[in-house]
């Protein structure tokens, strides 16, 4: 710029003016009169890049994006043309070719006459702010899409409970149209419901705190009859920490609830027949134990069991089988008062709760539903065997304690031949005592394996010692199985012994050719499978096993107990079949059961010199035993006169008192050595060469 007077201006504040826009941080420029750039500081040189003379006195247009430069040039030609202050916003390219946006604005200069004579003009970089203006309109834009579009009610109340904001799901939601909600109060738009909802809406704002899960019901407009639940949260909306109205989201729940009533009636009746179940069962008998001691009042249970109900299922199928399922639960539930409770509890058995009556009642009840099930005008008649267990009193019995009773006094009714009923008189206690003591020993693994041998009668030499289970008291006495294995046997628990007597037995094995017996509840455990071919696996001679399985088992599920012992035998292991001789169908399957061992039961062998009948029955098992290639086993050899004639009958092995007691060992530790029970084994021996030479003189 000239340094003499110009226009009235002199060149001093000129000078000045740059001085001071050098310094100021954004971009400050001039232009003419006619709007073309004569000046820019040097932020505004730094910015764009040429040197401030290749700048000057050109269109400042060229620098601004695409979209915005001729919006832009316009605007600045208007103001120039009116000579006002101009301001806008564009994108300003950078040196390095980044358009930014940018807070333009310019402000005339006039001479002392009121004439333009230069513009001054800043751009302020505001690419900040509008990225965050950006960021927020798509956050906004992004709600309002998603309150819209969203499967859960969403709405805005004001304080004075004006719908003001509904979407498209609480209209659906309600059954309400959101052009019937805009503008109205939630009173006029749901007035059934507003007596309900209005202290909610209250203590939101009075609280200013939300208020969750809040559950309303009624009927939609267009839904009349129909019963709906919603589920509502609420909460303040605040703007600069006022709250000026309530937020809420309502879902509707109907057919979420109509599937929470169902699963909770699966969960407490039985699919089949639609009565209760074990649990819900054990529920309802808890709140009549507690009642029937509050009051010292008195009731029962009655538990009956379908008898010969396998045979149901495999002579006709299961569909048959449920069907007599069914019609027994019918027959149940007619008979019985409403106060009463009838639960399926297992495959076919059932239980029933009988509150206010003694035992003499319950008896008859059980009675006659004994002849009305006998007697049914359809189908062929159910016979059952029921158990009666009586409460009451001061007595602080468990529902457990109970369902035990009625199902030992239900077991002997079936012992006995079935169809009958019968009270429980073995005394209550006494019998949880040992129930409980049983499970106590479960858990606390106090078992004990005594052994006895099993002498070869050619050789006198104890081939093998077959492992027979007792249980210690707490006070450390010896129980013997008969005291506890039919209770382990009738409520489940054997399973749990035989897997425990298993794992001894195949430690032991690693030392010992040893026999162990199977109940029938464990004929099929997988788990015992697995554990005797890791076992194997891990060095064990499988010839070392020698498993027993009754006969009696054998015949409850033939193809499961056939597919296990056949998994046995091809590991290696051999099998004895138990008690041959009392079944009915031992020679039918004898020849398909891979079975090295028949051992022949001891009601045969103690009366071989006094009953011929007993001796022919034996003469034939060795006799078949033999043409197909099997071993027999005497058990229960009491003296050395049985002993000779099962010599001479062609008997191969015998196991009895006469030649050796079960004896206690103990499993050999490692690092240790335990010859107890080999050393017990010597003397077996050496006492069978002097019994062997006595019986034949």
């Amino acid at each position: 710029m000239s340094a003499a007077h110009r226009d009235g201006v002199t060149a001093r504040p000129e000078a000045d003016f740059e001085l001071i826009a050098g310094w100021i941080p954004q971009i400050v420029w001039m232009a003419a009169p006619d709007g073309s750039i004569e000046y820019f500081n040097q932020r505004g040189t730094d910015y764009t890049g040429p040197p401030r003379e290749a700048n000057c006195g050109r269109d400042w247009g060229r620098w601004l994006a695409p979209g915005d430069a001729d919006g832009a040039a316009q605007a600045w030609r208007d103001a120039v043309a009116r000579e006002v202050p101009f301001a806008t916003e564009l994108r300003l390219r950078r040196s390095d070719g980044e358009f930014r946006w940018h807070a333009c604005s310019a402000q005339p200069i006039r001479n002392s006459d009121g004439a333009v004579v230069r513009w001054v003009g800043t751009l302020i970089d505001i690419e900040k702010q509008h990225l965050a203006e950006r960021r927020t309109a798509e956050s906004l834009s992004l709600l309002e899409t998603l309150q819209s579009t969203a499967l859960v009610g969403f709405g805005f109340v004001d304080r004075d409970f004006r719908l003001v904001r509904v979407n498209e799901a609480l209209a659906a939601t309600t059954g309400i149209s959101i052009a019937q909600q805009l503008g109205r109060t939630v009173e006029d738009v749901i007035p059934e419901l507003w007596p309900e909802l209005k202290p909610v809406y209250q203590r939101v704002l009075e609280t200013e705190e939300a208020v969750v899960n809040a559950e309303t019901t009624g009927e939609l407009p267009g839904d009349p009859g129909h019963v709906h639940t919603w589920l509502t949260s609420f909460y303040p909306v605040r703007v600069e920490a006022e709250v000026i109205g309530i937020g809420i989201l309502v879902v509707d729940i109907t057919e979420r609830k109509a599937m929470e009533r169902e699963l909770n009636h699966l969960a407490e009746h039985d699919p089949l027949t639609g009565i209760y179940n074990r649990r819900k069962l054990l529920v309802e008998l808890g709140r009549a134990l507690r009642y029937a001691a509050r009051y010292d009042h008195a009731g029962a249970v009655l538990m009956l069991d379908i008898d010969n109900f396998k045979l149901t299922n495999d002579s006709y199928g299961h569909a048959a089988g449920d069907h007599v399922l069914s019609s027994v639960a019918q027959v149940l539930v007619s008979r019985m008062r409403e106060s009463d409770v009838v639960a399926r509890i297992g495959g076919d058995e059932f239980a029933i709760v009988l509150p206010e009556v003694t035992e003499e009642y319950a008896l008859i009840v059980a009675l006659q539903l004994r002849a009305l099930l006998c007697e049914r005008p359809t189908g062929p008649p159910v016979h059952v065997s029921i158990g009666v267990a009586s409460f009451g009193g001061n007595a602080r019995l468990t529902a457990d304690d109970v369902l035990v009773a009625a199902d030992i006094a239900m077991y002997h009714v079936k012992e006995a031949g079935g169809d009958q009923a019968a009270v429980y008189n073995g005394g209550l206690g006494e019998l949880l005592s040992r129930v409980k003591d049983l499970r106590e020993g479960l858990a606390e693994k106090r078992f004990v394996l005594h052994a006895q041998p099993i002498i070869d009668l050619r050789s006198d030499a104890a081939v093998c010692h077959e492992l027979l289970i007792r249980m210690v008291s707490q006070d450390g006495a010896i129980i013997p199985p008969g005291d506890f294995l039919p209770i382990a046997e009738r409520f489940s628990l054997v399973g749990e012994i035989d897997r425990w007597v298993i794992g001894q037995a195949l430690v032991l094995a690693q030392h010992e050719r040893v026999a162990v017996n199977l109940s029938g509840r464990s004929v099929g455990d997988a788990g015992i499978l697995a554990a005797v071919r890791t076992a194997i696996a891990a060095g064990l001679d499988p010839s070392n096993l020698i498993f027993e399985i009754t006969e009696t088992a054998m015949m409850t599920d033939l193809t499961r107990a056939g597919t296990f012992v056949s998994a046995l035998a091809e590991l290696g292991c051999d099998m004895a079949l138990d008690d041959f001789g009392t079944g009915f169908g031992s020679f039918t399957y004898l020849k398909n059961f891979p079975a090295r061992y028949l051992k022949i039961d001891m009601e045969f062998v103690r009366d071989v010199n006094t009953d011929p009948t007993a001796a022919e029955i034996i003469r034939s098992i060795v006799r078949i035993a033999h043409t197909l290639g099997k071993k027999t086993i005497a058990e229960g050899v009491e003296d050395a006169e049985v002993l000779q004639t099962l010599r001479e009958l062609g008997v191969d092995y015998a196991q009895g008192f006469h030649l050796g007691r079960p004896q206690p060992f103990t499993l050999p530790v490692a690092g240790r050595s335990d010859t107890s029970f080999f050393e017990q084994r010597l003397a077996y021996q050496e006492d069978l060469r002097s019994l062997r030479a006595h019986s034949r003189k």
